[in-house]
């Protein structure tokens, strides 16, 4: 008898009978497939609880001498405004007709920059040396002895800017609100673009 054809004896359609068992097999194989077991809940809750960071680290490519940055690329919501608001300049000099009013790429990344660098090294492989300043603490690019030697002993974003040009300060603090998920224009990206 075809298999599309009623069962008279028992009265049903085979050929929906063997569909059914057919997709109760594929779902089965499926089944079996996912990891179904209790701990997934605790392991998934475990790992949102955990605190994060994102280190990324970028070569300085306007000085010799092989050196690199290092950053935690975590940046929020409210860190964001914050540079934009110090990018574009305080309003009363703005209102006062004072330049300002612009928004500056280089100074919100000279800003980003001095607050995100978590290390200085000497190389850029896995055999890189990090530098230590007097104390014997990480240099960072906030550090005085640093300051000093770029001629800004009071201006932590003129020094990253005399230290990496501005090109290479805005290009490196771009890289660093990429990786934050954050596009130059400090609007978040889109995960399914990259």
């Amino acid at each position: 008898m075809p298999s599309n054809q009623v069962d008279e004896e028992y009265g049903f359609d085979t050929a929906a009978e063997d569909s059914a068992n057919a997709e109760e097999v594929e779902y089965q194989k499926q089944e079996d497939t996912f990891d179904h077991s209790d701990d997934l809940l605790g392991k998934f809750l475990d790992a949102a609880s955990e605190v994060t960071d994102n280190i990324v680290s970028y070569p300085v490519t306007n000085r010799s001498g092989d050196w690199s940055l290092e950053f935690n690329a975590l940046v929020t919501e409210a860190e964001v405004k914050a540079y934009d608001k110090f990018a574009r300049g305080n309003r009363s000099s703005r209102r006062a007709g004072a330049k300002g009013g612009d928004f500056s790429n280089a100074k919100m990344s000279a800003r980003l920059l001095a607050e995100k660098n978590t290390a200085i090294y000497k190389g850029t492989g896995k055999d890189r040396k990090q530098v230590f300043d007097q104390e014997g603490e990480p240099l960072l690019l906030n550090s005085d002895e640093l300051l000093e030697a770029t001629g800004n002993p009071d201006d932590v974003q003129a020094s990253i800017r005399a230290f990496l040009g501005d090109a290479g300060t805005s290009t490196m603090g771009g890289a660093v609100l990429r990786e934050a998920g954050w596009a130059e224009d400090l609007t978040p990206l889109d995960p399914t673009d990259r």
